[in-house]
């Protein structure tokens, strides 16, 4: 086991944590094996999966385009020209 376990490891250059390993085992090999075991004799082989560099977080970026608050009807009465009241306001 410990074999193949190796093997899996240097094939994909470390990546692999134990769980894809037990994945890997399973596909490749077809041996069904329980995932603490893996991580166990992992551990005794003294392999531990590459982890990735984590990505800088820079915070919530503002909007390019600010456009006014504005209901529908103000832009419609815009649009027509006339300064009469909207429908919108008489309904509410």
């Amino acid at each position: 086991m410990k074999l193949k376990i190796v093997e899996c490891y240097e094939k994909l250059k470390g990546i692999y944590g134990y769980r894809r390993v037990k994945i890997w085992l399973k596909r490749t090999h077809a041996v069904h094996m329980n995932h603490k075991r893996v991580q166990r004799l992992m551990g005794e082989l003294g392999l531990r999966a590459v982890i990735r560099r984590k990505r800088p977080y820079y915070g919530k970026k503002e909007a390019y385009v600010i456009s006014n608050n504005q209901s529908w009807c103000s832009i419609r009465l815009k649009r027509r020209g006339n300064g009469g009241i909207p429908k919108c306001s008489l309904a509410q």
